[in-house]
């Protein structure tokens, strides 16, 4: 069984980064609000602030959910476990996956990778941070369903032809 895990810095990252954004964000929120009286366009100031603690602390609450900072890959299952704030362990078995988005599938490379199970109803997400990255996702896609494998094919088939037509058009 192979296992692949975060490097220290990007698992605080991963875990903590929202602590102190947040912090900082709320006391420029807090100055914004005492600011009000002093003349309408802090509204703008209270709006940003507010908005950008929300978005924030959204991602990484669905982000805790779903991305596992240790995960074990042997012949048939995908072994995930060491989520932030949880003990829990879950098994995603390569036959169950119905589809895999995000990262290079999605055109994009810095959004993290989501595995969908069916079966489960399940979502598990891993970051191109992760140690040996490309060792798991090279091993993901050979063990793979065959209809899974063609459909991520196409998809990246079809981005290619995108990014292609839109460079010929500047």
């Amino acid at each position: 069984m192979k296992t692949f895990t975060y490097p220290f810095i990007a698992k605080i990252v991963y875990r903590y980064a929202n602590i102190p954004v947040t912090f900082i964000l709320g006391f420029y929120l807090m100055i914004s609000a005492a600011s009000l009286k002093i003349h309408y366009i802090h509204y703008f100031g209270v709006l940003i602030n507010a908005v950008l603690i929300y978005v924030i602390n959204r991602y990484y609450f669905r982000s805790y959910k779903i991305m596992p900072y240790k995960i074990e890959a042997d012949d048939e299952k995908l072994v995930c476990s060491d989520y932030s704030f949880q003990n829990k362990v879950v098994t995603v078995y390569f036959k169950d996956i119905e589809s895999i988005s995000g990262g290079i599938f999605s055109g994009t490379q810095t959004k993290p990778i989501k595995i969908y199970d069916g079966k489960q109803n399940l979502t598990v997400s891993f970051s191109t941070h992760l140690k040996n990255f490309n060792e798991l996702l090279t091993y993901l896609l050979s063990k793979v369903r065959k209809d899974v494998y063609e459909q991520l094919l196409n998809n990246m088939t079809k981005i290619a032809e995108d990014r292609k037509d839109k460079l010929k058009r500047k």
